[in-house]
């Protein structure tokens, strides 16, 4: 993977490096997900069998916990990544990255609202 995106084409470039105590996390799927003061939080679980196979679990290994914009993100680069993957159950490789796009601390208005706004002046 290269080091450094675009956003655009002809965009300005991020720079993307892989810190060095980053460890790989393997997941069956997620367990719950909820979104508290504009923070979303995801259970990542795996799945558990006792012994002899009969008792199912779903262990919590870890909790993603992201800002909205974040979230968005990691919804935009699973679609890509779901977009490219093949239909067959064959195991070829598909990618997806996307450029993180940080939130703006405050809301962009709406040309709407910035009507309104000098409207009242």
């Amino acid at each position: 993977m290269s080091d450094t995106q675009s956003t655009e084409p002809g965009g300005p470039a991020v720079n993307i490096v892989l810190d060095a105590d980053c460890r790989d996390l393997f997941v069956d799927g997620v367990g719950g997900a909820m979104v508290r003061d504009g923070v979303v939080r995801l259970n990542l679980v795996n799945t558990r069998y006792d012994f002899h196979g009969a008792a199912v679990e779903h262990a919590v290994v870890a909790r993603l916990i992201m800002s909205r914009s974040g979230a968005r993100n990691l919804q935009t680069a699973l679609s890509q990544l779901a977009s490219r993957m093949p239909q067959d159950g064959s195991t070829a490789t598909a990618t997806a990255s996307v450029t993180p796009v940080p939130e703006s601390p405050t809301p962009a208005r709406s040309a709407a609202g910035r009507a309104r706004s000098r409207a009242k002046k």
